[in-house]
């Protein structure tokens, strides 16, 4: 016989209010959509509203991380901005992106919910760089991440198109630039089928130029 699910709707655990079960999954735990105090909307696992592992959308985690930075210092610290949005974009559903980060599974690894710590690991910005994550499917970790200029991380963007040219992989960004290939030379080149060395190696010119 079927377990007899508990019905948690209208339950408050911390700053969740449980609005509605979801579709029971077979051998999954039943999830619950939620409202935070906030405002933002979160689907739950039953056991974590139980056991008190989840109680906010994530907002009350930030907060708390916020505070330790503010208490130590650190909230003045010329990281400061660019670790708060790290830790947003994963787990803030406010967040205008979060779907790209937070909402597609991406997390910070536990030491870096330390500021201190992402300070130690990361050092110095140097001058016209960002956060990056070297793959973009990865975690925020101390070996996935470093300091990249806007090409680099252009060059690096999910579905960003690879190409082999020679030995060297290169992306499609790459190639124009390099080779002073129109963008739509190259992807109609790519269209009729050709290969990565072909299309760097065979000169383009505009249309009424001469050889």
């Amino acid at each position: 016989m079927a377990r007899e699910i508990r019905d948690e709707t209208g339950n408050v655990f911390g700053r969740l209010t449980v609005l509605e079960p979801l579709p029971k999954v077979h051998g999954q735990d039943q999830k619950w959509k939620c409202r935070c105090a906030c405002g933002n909307e979160s689907i739950v696992r039953g056991p974590s509203l139980r056991n008190g592992k989840t109680t906010s959308c994530g907002c009350f985690h930030l907060e708390r991380l916020r505070d330790q930075a503010t208490s130590h210092g650190l909230s003045r610290h010329a990281l400061y901005s660019v670790w708060n949005n790290m830790m947003a974009r994963c787990y803030s559903p406010k967040y205008v992106k979060f779907q790209n980060y937070g909402g597609r599974g991406i997390t910070v690894c536990e030491r870096w919910h330390s500021i201190a710590n992402f300070v130690e690991d990361m050092g110095e910005r140097p001058p016209g760089t960002t956060l990056d994550r070297i793959d973009n499917d990865g975690n925020y970790r101390p070996d996935n991440c470093r300091w990249a200029d806007r090409v680099t991380q252009n060059n690096n963007r999910r579905g960003n198109l690879k190409i082999v040219v020679g030995d060297k992989l290169m992306s499609t960004r790459e190639i124009v630039t390099q080779y002073g290939i129109p963008y739509y030379v190259l992807t109609d080149r790519l269209r009729d089928g050709w290969t990565g060395d072909r299309i760097a190696s065979v000169p383009w010119k505009p249309k009424g130029k001469s050889e």
